[in-house]
């Protein structure tokens, strides 16, 4: 047997539904909600994605900016240095260090062609002294400036996804360079950068 107060509830719903003026509003509303509530999940779903994007983006930007300070900041006085991809594309670089996507390019030419012609990085032309970033067990090139500007030192190693580039300041010997990059072209190699 079924509770009068249930009994009375159930009778009044059955009620609203006969006459049509509860259950047709309630099932509008309720199909009004569903469809609010869906286009709401759906914006928030990409805001989230949108936002984890943009964090991963400037994580992966500040990581790199944290890296390139290592090779600055360590040891002997460095004045330049920059990260960039096999691509040419920047991932960090000191103030007033801009290489353009050609220069980052003419690492990759024939290296015996580099001996002849040297190379430019950020405008200022470098004779390359040894050059190994073919090799895959150490790929590094040595260089330094030619005549047309002060004598500076520096390096260039090849990671699996990106060069590492480090110019010393006039007095660096280019071994103390060398040491300082090597140890960060290690660290991103073991991690499969």
């Amino acid at each position: 047997m079924v509770p009068s107060s249930l009994a009375a509830r159930g009778g009044a719903w059955r009620q609203g539904e006969e006459s049509g003026c509860r259950g047709r509003g309630l099932a509008a509303r309720g199909r009004a909600v569903l469809k609010n509530s869906a286009a709401v999940s759906c914006f928030c779903f990409f805001l989230l994605l949108f936002v984890k994007l943009l964090q991963d983006f400037y994580l992966f930007r500040m990581a790199w900016v944290e890296y390139l300070k290592q090779m600055t900041d360590m040891g002997p006085k460095m004045k330049a240095a920059a990260i960039h991809g096999h691509d040419g594309s920047l991932w960090a670089t000191s103030p007033n260090f801009n290489l353009s996507v050609e220069e980052v390019n003419g690492f990759q030419r024939d290296g015996s062609m580099l001996f002849q012609t040297g190379l430019r990085l950020a405008g200022v032309k470098y004779v390359v002294l040894q050059n190994n970033l073919k090799d895959d067990s150490n790929p590094f090139m040595a260089v330094k400036t030619s005549g047309e500007a002060e004598l500076c030192n520096g390096c260039i190693y090849k990671t699996k996804k990106a060069f590492l580039i480090c110019i010393g300041a006039p007095t660096t010997p280019g071994g103390a360079i060398n040491e300082i990059v090597y140890k960060l072209y290690d660290y991103l190699t073991k991690l499969d950068y």
